[in-house]
């Protein structure tokens, strides 16, 4: 794949409305092979749902098979995520800096799932927490550590490390980071969740099918701002540190 036009790396301050720009561009040059991999990767938790419906077994029911058919479908939906912004992480590297992006089949060994998923435990727990004690904690933890995860990827780094180069990069930016974090987190969970309701039929197939048409569509289109976002605050960060060497 080789650099495109629509997709310029910045020069100045992070621009919201650049971010949602260039994640639609991405998305509309990917776009088959993007809903393909989604499909892909959303099938199987299609799967355990009609399983779970068709055998009316409750979220955590002490039954040690259905418990455990959750357990490894959460973990399973976690790692699914991970790998689609891996993926979304080279594309738009190739977007903004030109070369190729290697095959889907090579991404997975390249991903550091052990820092990944540490990391997004934590960033879980952290926002959570502070969701809870006053909303505005957790806000402001979604905003500071919204590249978190990004970061191990794109700069190979540690989990704690990633954390602090979170802080760094977001300083300056932290309203305009939180507002995209927000609407990448958020508005994908209320889509599907007011598709539940609006479409339910009483059908088991058909309700877990149409929930998954926004769940795949959304799954690249989520974690595409977060993932330009990080790279918009890298090249920020270069630019800046040019001026600065130079004056």
């Amino acid at each position: 794949m080789t650099r495109r036009p629509g997709v310029r790396p910045s020069r100045g301050a992070l621009s919201v409305w650049s971010v949602a720009r260039d994640s639609w561009v991405v998305f509309r040059h990917n776009r088959r092979s993007l809903l393909l991999i989604a499909v892909v990767l959303e099938v199987p938790l299609v799967l355990v749902e009609i399983v779970l419906h068709a055998t009316s077994a409750p979220s955590f029911s002490g039954n040690r098979s259905t418990d455990t058919l959750i357990a490894l479908t959460t973990v399973y939906g976690s790692l699914s995520h991970h790998f689609m912004a891996g993926l979304l992480e080279i594309e738009v590297a190739s977007e903004r800096h030109g070369g190729r992006a290697p095959a889907v089949r090579g991404i997975g060994r390249t991903l550091r799932w052990d820092r990944l998923v540490i990391a997004d435990v934590l960033l879980t727990l952290v926002t959570a927490v502070g969701l809870a004690l006053a909303i505005v904690p957790g806000l402001l933890a979604m905003a500071w550590f919204a590249l978190v995860l990004p970061l191990i990827n794109v700069e190979r780094l540690t989990v704690l490390a990633a954390f602090r180069r979170s802080v760094t990069l977001v300083r300056g930016s932290a309203w305009r980071v939180g507002l995209i974090a927000l609407v990448s987190f958020v508005v994908p969970e209320l889509v599907v969740a007011g598709v539940v309701v609006v479409a339910h039929t009483g059908n088991v197939i058909i309700d877990a099918l149409v929930t998954a048409v926004p769940a795949v569509i959304l799954l690249p289109l989520a974690a595409l701002p977060i993932v330009l976002t990080t790279y918009e605050m890298i090249d920020i960060e270069t630019a800046q540190g040019r001026d600065v060497a130079t004056s």
